[in-house]
């Protein structure tokens, strides 16, 4: 999620959220007698783009929202495109078609969900942050049975080995990148 601004009050520790939307909040300042805030929102946008190989006709923009597939995509065994969206305002996983029709959520709750790939058997492994921290995860392809493969770090992109069996991804680990690798079933 972007970061967003939260009131903690002094010395009682109570948290209160100031915004909730799609803006990133990096800097603030306090006006000297604590009741003005003055701050810059900062927003992004990325589209999805499709376009021939052969060159012989123009990129077409097949995404709608603004910010799908910011933080990943991939073909389905089927033809169609999982990507990331925060289009209902948080981040899900949504299908189209390859030309940017008939858009439907996959995923509908308040976790947050990143940089989906497709096993070879058609489920998709994929980055989640729930309340217990970050993780890989693995699930059906149509949203069902979602289970835990390993605990991450931020931004941990999966991949997977060509012959099926393995999840790779990255992880900081005291102050170091390394490349761990999990088996697609998890453990």
């Amino acid at each position: 999620e972007w970061a967003q601004i939260w009131h903690l009050s002094y010395p009682e520790g109570e948290t209160r959220q100031i915004t909730s939307d799609l803006f990133e909040y990096r800097t603030i300042s306090l006006s000297a007698d604590g009741t003005q805030l003055v701050t810059i929102p900062t927003t992004g946008s990325s589209d999805i783009w499709s376009l021939s190989l052969s060159g012989d006709q123009p990129p077409r923009k097949i995404s709608q929202s603004r910010q799908d597939g910011f933080r990943g995509f991939a073909f389905a065994p089927d033809g169609r495109i999982l990507y990331q969206t925060q289009e209902a305002g948080r981040i899900d996983f949504a299908f189209m078609n390859a030309d940017g029709s008939e858009r439907q959520r996959l995923t509908d709750d308040h976790e947050v969900y990143r940089y989906p790939t497709f096993a070879p058997d058609g489920s998709i492994v994929y980055w989640a942050n729930p309340p217990t921290g970050p993780e890989l995860r693995r699930m059906e392809a149509d949203g069902t049975n979602p289970r835990f493969l390993a605990s991450s770090n931020y931004w941990a992109k999966p991949d997977i080995s060509p012959d099926g069996f393995w999840v790779y991804y990255s992880k900081f680990t005291d102050g170091i990148s390394q490349i761990w690798r999990v088996p697609i079933d998890g453990g």
